[in-house]
């Protein structure tokens, strides 16, 4: 297998944790209820969100009328965090069970391929 040396620069930068903080504010849309969910301090909060701005080149979370409105690239990001984190949060943890996923995947191949793979992974869904 062979992964995109691209995506891999791109992980190694990111730190997976401002994912985590991220949903905590934009589910809160307040620092200090934020922080107290994490149990962090404001300041630890407000660093994180900082780099995450940086991260995404956009403020993800603005401050209106004494509440924090989510932008369009915020909503977007936040959409795919719930999808991807609770998958990573399993996949750390070890309760990974292909067996038992209920996620649909869709495998393009030609009919050789389909042939080869598609039987042996078909017989065990019959």
């Amino acid at each position: 297998m062979h992964i995109d040396t691209m995506h891999i620069t791109h992980l190694r930068q990111a730190d997976l944790n401002l994912l985590v903080v991220f949903t905590a504010l934009a589910e809160e849309r307040n620092v200090s209820r934020a922080a107290q969910r994490l149990f962090l301090s404001q300041p630890a909060v407000t660093r994180a969100m900082h780099r995450l701005r940086d991260l995404f080149h956009d403020d993800l979370l603005v401050r209106v009328s004494g509440s924090y409105e989510i932008t369009p690239k915020g909503e977007r990001l936040l959409h795919e965090v719930e999808t991807v984190l609770p998958r990573l949060d399993r996949l750390l943890a070890g309760d990974f069970n292909p067996a038992k996923e209920t996620v649909h995947f869709r495998i393009a191949a030609n009919d050789y391929a389909a042939h080869v793979i598609g039987i042996p992974l078909s017989k065990d869904f019959l």
